[in-house]
């Protein structure tokens, strides 16, 4: 279902790096960090194809608890799928530069709270990005959305600039 599934796990990595790769073909999203004991250290994602995440039951990238010192996502294209994308409730930087989003976050269900959901203090930086075809257009579930509806679910030092 993930292709980085921690939940059950007591394990500490200092870095993880994905680069010009394809991901595609996951039920529920990319990476999944729900047990305290997790310990990552530093996700970089670049020049990567990730494509047709299903979304069905779980956020694309779903960090609840357990520690992760900062997620990178640069030249990468997200095709297609993931309800809810980026959900985080631990304090860690994320970065999103130079990507492209493509048909995300329309899976139209109760659990899609949009592109973009962080409820700890962190640091969300989109930049130099392309959006095309998110969100759920005419959402039968009031919660499916794009942007992240709940304003507190929104950390206070997003950066988003120069998307287009």
């Amino acid at each position: 279902n993930y292709p980085l599934n921690t939940n059950n796990s007591n394990c500490n990595v200092t870095s993880i790096a994905i680069s010009e790769s394809v991901l595609r073909n996951f039920g529920r999203g990319l990476f999944n960090i729900n047990t305290n004991t997790v310990v990552l250290g530093d996700v970089k994602i670049s020049n990567t194809i990730i494509k047709n995440i299903a979304g069905n039951g779980g956020d694309g990238i779903d960090v609840r608890t357990g520690t992760l010192r900062s997620f990178t996502a640069e030249n990468v294209t997200f095709d297609t799928g993931f309800g809810a994308f980026l959900r985080v409730q631990i304090s860690t930087d994320v970065v999103f530069k130079n990507c492209t989003f493509y048909k995300i976050s329309n899976v139209d269900h109760k659990d899609n709270s949009g592109l973009f959901r962080m409820s700890a203090v962190g640091t969300l930086q989109v930049s130099k990005c392309l959006f095309v075809e998110t969100g759920v257009e005419n959402p039968t579930n009031v919660s499916s959305g794009n942007w992240c509806k709940n304003s507190g679910n929104r950390t206070a030092t997003s950066k988003d600039a120069d998307n287009y």
